[in-house]
């Protein structure tokens, strides 16, 4: 897994997902989160040739560098809970908190900003995501836990950039 950063990310969450598929080709994990038009990604896959992508680390490294450190972090999640079916926004504080809760960090201090909805477009219809955002400090307190979440990613809507641990800054 490495870790890469592009500069020109698109406001649409969607559209960021289509335009890395075709950057990451073939079947693999493909994380992101955006920050205004920055992205930064998190993948197992080869990109093909593009001057704007930064290649930061490996996972790996970067985890070991960052392990007995207190460490800031950041994280886009889709609060949501499944109902009847479909998916309902729950109480954004509750979820971020039962979410983190299974990560392999010990969350030291955190501010959770709910964000409302997001919205993107998928096959010409609109989606809509109950958007928060969490910065805050943590420390490593279970490796190979953390790891884990870091490249499975945490909740839903990962297509649209939910999910990714943001610790590479």
């Amino acid at each position: 897994m490495v870790i890469y950063k592009i500069s020109n990310g698109y406001s649409d969450d969607y559209k960021n997902h289509q335009v890395l598929k075709k950057l990451f080709p073939g079947q693999g994990k493909l994380l992101y989160q955006r920050n205004g038009s920055k992205l930064t990604i998190l993948t197992d896959l080869e990109p093909i040739e593009n001057n704007d992508l930064i290649k930061l680390d490996s996972l790996d490294s970067i985890i070991e560098e960052k392990e007995n450190k207190i460490n800031l972090f950041s994280l886009r999640m889709n609060s949501c809970k499944r109902h009847k079916g479909k998916r309902i926004p729950t109480n954004p504080e509750l979820f971020v908190n039962k979410q983190l809760a299974k990560s392999g960090m010990n969350v030291l201090s955190s501010n959770i900003i709910d964000e409302g909805l997001l919205i993107s477009v998928r096959k010409n219809q609109r989606c809509y995501h109950a958007s928060v955002l969490v910065n805050g400090m943590m420390k490593i307190e279970d490796k190979d836990t953390f790891k884990r979440v870091i490249v499975q990613g945490l909740g839903h809507g990962k297509a649209f950039g939910f999910g990714l641990i943001n610790i590479f800054f």
